[in-house]
């Protein structure tokens, strides 16, 4: 069984930027940047003790070491069986006081996984945490487990190895001037695919940092082992839900991870109004064609690679979107420009656009006017709608050749060779054609937060309609409550008799529309939790803390 300090807490967490530090209320300016260290009286399975220790006047300590993940190589043919040490970047990585809890600094790996913090060491002892947490240059992201109603971060934790030599304090690594730690969550570790997750998000933000404005804004990444959704993995227009099943494990699937990560960059920083719905490849309804097809293309980019693979346990979809020689990914059903289209030949185009002129201009400039057009132009509610009511691939290309002429002879190529229906000299290069129809895509997935026996549901947009609910709680495999809520606002209260033994699913609806989203809350298992982990409080958070593994 897993094993639980006391709870902890601490005043409110703060995200240092990349290079500084924040140590007892001021910000100190480093070269390197910072991770934290820890040091703790252990009492059973490895969890520090909570004492308070004698006072004793704190001493200067400088911590460095790096943050090691295991990652899990995959091709077209799935996960290959072999594993790989690799830098954990980008991740959140916090110095905590045994006695309280309390965060007393915080840093952020750097591109080789390294940190390095100096500090003043407490007199009761203190440890080191790397948390499931992004602070990068744009994106702020969390990797959370909710399915108990609360938020829980994942983390690797360690304590500063002890003291060289004799005679001194009992706690003499208090007292150590210099001390190495290495950050390495156990291979088949939540903490370890929580950890990959942050990694593979530092990954887009690296890529877009140079592209992309400033957003007030943050996402959670909500996945837990062994835990599957209805819609496998999806964003939600509030949060991605990412899936964790035996049957569908995307923890470790780079292509999956950028892909949803791509919708939300697409919320945030372009437009789009996917009506939503079943893609598999077959020519779809334009609107969808492009967000998903948005979404692979630039999941590609980020990694630089045209393979896009998503692994299941019974089967792998793989697309190498350099080619892409079946039929359905060419040209629009009825070879209109507002006819059905596969979202693989949007992604094509994208990958191309970008592929084409990489070598020449570099990663960065080869995507330069992908993402311009994407965030300044396709975000103008006012600019024309061509082809499908709505944003799909012919707004695109009409406001890529008006903005960025020199691209015009190679789209031209991919155009021809894909047989879309749609030419460069077809561009009107007018600053408005016509309002855009149908522009406001209504979220299709809700938030669920839960205060004891009441489940409130929180929308990330309003609605302009009155909307039904579907409440079912279970109690194992028995339906204890089954029964239709009717919500008039975003914000839509639910009473039950919910306990911790149950489980929640909340589906909505709209008449004469298929169900909108489906949400989950329920209880952990701890089986499904693998390793000796404890729970700490880090402000409205719990942090689920698992052991670093031994030097190896």
């Amino acid at each position: 069984m897993p094993v639980r300090s006391a709870p902890l807490t601490h005043p409110p967490h703060w995200h240092p930027a990349p290079g500084q530090a924040r140590i007892a209320g001021a910000i100190v300016a480093r070269a390197a940047l910072v991770v934290v260290a820890a040091i703790a009286t252990l009492h059973g399975c490895g969890a520090p003790s909570h004492d308070v220790w004698p006072d004793a006047e704190p001493e200067h300590v400088h911590v460095s070491g790096t943050l090691l993940i295991t990652d899990r190589p995959y091709g077209p043919t799935g996960f290959d069986g072999s594993r790989r040490e690799a830098p954990g970047r980008g991740a959140v990585v916090e110095l905590v006081r045994t006695a309280d809890g309390a965060v007393l600094a915080s840093a952020v790996t750097d591109e080789l996984g390294a940190w390095s913090l100096d500090g003043q060491a407490p007199s009761g002892g203190w440890y080191v945490r790397a948390v499931s947490e992004l602070a990068g240059t744009r994106l702020r992201h969390a990797v959370v487990d909710r399915t108990t109603g609360t938020s829980t971060l994942y983390a690797v934790w360690a304590a500063p190895p002890p003291a060289v030599g004799g005679g001194g304090s009992e706690h003499a690594a208090d007292r150590a001037r210099d001390v190495r730690i290495e950050l390495r969550p156990e291979p088949d570790s939540p903490a370890n695919a929580a950890l990959h997750i942050v990694d593979t998000l530092w990954r887009a933000d690296a890529f877009l940092a140079p592209l992309i404005p400033e957003r007030d804004t943050a996402l959670d990444f909500v996945w837990r082992p062994g835990h599957a959704y209805d819609c496998g993995s999806c964003f939600t227009r509030a949060e991605v839900l990412l899936a964790g099943g035996i049957e569908d494990p995307d923890e470790y699937d780079d292509d999956i991870i950028l892909h949803e990560f791509a919708h939300y960059f697409s919320h945030v920083w372009s437009r789009d109004n996917s009506p939503g719905g079943r893609h598999i490849g077959d020519p779809v309804d334009p609107r969808l064609a492009w967000g998903e097809g948005l979404a692979t293309g630039l999941s590609a980019m980020i990694r630089g690679d045209p393979d896009y693979v998503d692994f299941r346990e019974a089967y792998v979809r793989y697309y190498d979107l350099s080619s892409l020689d079946e039929a359905r990914f060419r040209g629009t059903v009825g070879g209109r420009p507002e006819g059905a289209v596969s979202e693989y030949l949007v992604a094509h185009v994208l990958w191309r656009l970008f592929a084409d002129n990489r070598e020449e201009l570099g990663a960065t400039e080869a995507a330069r006017p992908i993402i311009d057009v994407l965030t300044t132009r396709l975000t103008d509610r006012s600019r024309g709608n061509l082809g499908h009511h709505g944003v799909d691939l012919v707004d695109f290309l009409d406001e890529l050749v008006c903005a960025h002429p020199p691209l015009r002879p190679g789209l031209a190529d991919i155009l021809d060779e894909r047989e879309f229906p749609w030419s460069v000299e077809d561009a009107t290069c007018a600053d408005v054609v016509q309002e855009k129809a149908n522009d406001t895509a209504e979220p299709r997935f809700f938030r669920l937060e839960r205060d004891g026996a009441t489940v409130t549901l929180r929308h990330p947009l309003s609605f302009r309609r009155d909307y039904d609910v579907r409440v079912q709680r279970r109690r194992g495999a028995e339906t204890v409550e089954d029964r239709v809520v009717r919500c008039t606002s975003s914000i839509c209260v639910v009473d039950t008799a919910f306990s911790d033994e149950d489980g929640l699913i909340v589906t909505g609806t709209w008449e004469g529309h298929e169900p909108f989203g489906k949400s989950v809350i329920g209880p952990i298992h701890d089986a499904q939790l693998q390793g000796t982990y404890r729970e700490a409080r880090r402000g409205a958070r719990a942090v689920r803390e698992y052991t670093s593994a031994p030097r190896r």
